[in-house]
């Protein structure tokens, strides 16, 4: 019973790692965009990350769909209480390889709370059956970042000074 509890508090105190819509090149990408996305969010998920999903992003910041192309969106996104990660991507299919086999040029951007900056970029041209293991590494890259990340410290708020009780009177 005290072990349930215990991880219901911590799941409800854990520093949140989002995750956008990825976004296509074009609308041909789409579907291609989301199948990446999809891979990036449970790779994620399986290393026990506490990702906040797409679909919850979208429908409390309509901005998410359209992370990559938006300087704004991480500044607008980090106002998430509990974020301290983001994870923004753009998806665009390559034509064939020699071997006839499709691929993806994605650029995946590792955004923390304390910095406007990335703090890592993949930029890649990935064939289709090189797509785990790019899934992979992200999410691995993604997970290192994460622990190494320090929550944000709690708002102090300073409490006023008490006041004094007035002089005694002396009378003389």
């Amino acid at each position: 019973m005290h072990g349930l509890l215990l991880m219901a508090m911590t799941a409800a105190n854990a520093q949140e790692v989002l995750l956008p819509h990825f976004s296509p090149s074009s609308f041909s990408d789409i579907s291609q965009a989301e199948y990446v996305e999809r891979k990036v969010l449970k790779g994620l998920q399986a290393l026990g990350m506490p990702v906040v999903p797409p679909s919850v992003l979208e429908q409390e910041f309509p901005i998410s769909t359209e992370c990559a192309e938006n300087p704004d969106c991480p500044s607008i996104l980090f106002s998430r209480d509990e974020a301290l990660m983001l994870i923004v991507g753009r998806v665009e299919v390559s034509s064939p390889n020699a071997d006839g086999e499709v691929g993806y040029k994605i650029q995946v951007r590792i955004y923390s709370i304390q910095d406007s900056s990335p703090l890592q970029i993949f930029t890649e041209e990935v064939p289709e059956s090189g797509l785990e293991d790019f899934v992979r590494r992200v999410s691995q890259e993604a997970s290192v970042i994460y622990q190494l990340i320090p929550p944000p410290s709690p708002e102090v708020v300073e409490e006023p000074p008490p006041s004094l009780p007035p002089p005694p009177v002396i009378r003389l």
